[in-house]
C-alpha cells in the first residue's frame, strides 16, 4: 500500500466548474450570433450588385454551401456546449459526493471509542490482561515425543520388516532412531 494520499480541493473544483459553465455559455452565444452574422454578411455581399436586393444567382451555390456549413457548425457547437455542461454537472456532483464521503469518514473516526484511558494507561480491557493459558514454543516433532501418539503395533511391525526408520528421524533428518509416532 502506498503512503501517498489523495486530497481533493473542492474550492478549486467549484472554480473549474464555474469556468466550464462560462465557457459553454460563451460558445453558445458566440456561435449562435456568429453564424447568423456570417450568413447575413454573405447574403448582403452577394446581393450588392442586384436591383432586387436578393443574392445574385451566381452566389446561390456559395450561399447554400455556407448555410450547410454554418448548420453543421451550429450542431457541433450545440453538442460541445451540452458536453461542457454535462462535465460541469458531473464534476460538481462528484465533488459533493467526495465531500460527503469525507464527512462520513470523519464522523466514523470520531465515533470510534478511544482505546486508552485519559491518562494514557491501560483500559482494563481483555487485551490488557495476560493470557490465561501458557504459551509454549511450537512442537517440532522429535524433541517432545511424549506428545505424539504411537502408531498401532501392526504398522510398527511392518515398518521394522521393511527396514524403515521412525517418522521423526525421517522427517527431521535426526540420526536418532526413535519409535514411529502419528504426528
Amino acid at each position: 500500500m502506498s503512503d501517498r494520499s489523495i486530497s481533493v480541493d473542492h474550492d478549486e473544483i467549484a472554480g473549474f466548474v464555474t469556468r466550464l459553465r462560462a465557457l459553454a455559455d460563451g460558445i453558445e452565444s458566440t456561435i449562435t450570433t456568429g453564424t447568423a452574422q456570417i450568413m447575413a454578411d454573405l447574403t448582403a455581399e452577394a446581393s450588392q450588385a442586384t436591383t432586387t436586393g436578393q443574392p445574385a444567382p451566381i452566389f446561390a451555390d456559395v450561399i447554400t454551401s455556407m448555410d450547410k456549413a454554418m448548420g453543421a457548425l451550429q450542431t457541433n457547437a450545440t453538442q460541445l456546449v451540452a458536453n461542457l455542461r454535462s462535465d460541469a454537472d458531473f464534476l460538481e456532483n462528484a465533488s459533493a459526493a467526495m465531500r460527503q464521503v469525507d464527512d462520513d469518514g470523519a464522523a466514523a473516526v470520531a465515533a470510534v471509542e478511544t482505546q486508552l484511558s485519559p491518562t494514557g494507561g491501560p483500559t482494563d480491557r481483555w487485551w490488557d490482561t495476560p493470557p490465561s493459558i501458557p504459551i509454549e514454543p511450537p512442537w517440532t516433532g522429535h524433541d517432545e515425543p511424549s506428545r505424539a501418539v504411537p502408531l498401532d503395533p501392526e504398522v510398527q511391525q511392518r515398518d521394522r520388516m521393511e527396514g524403515g526408520k521412525s517418522a521423526p528421524s525421517q522427517v527431521h533428518g535426526s540420526p536418532v532412531d526413535l519409535p514411529r509416532y502419528n504426528i
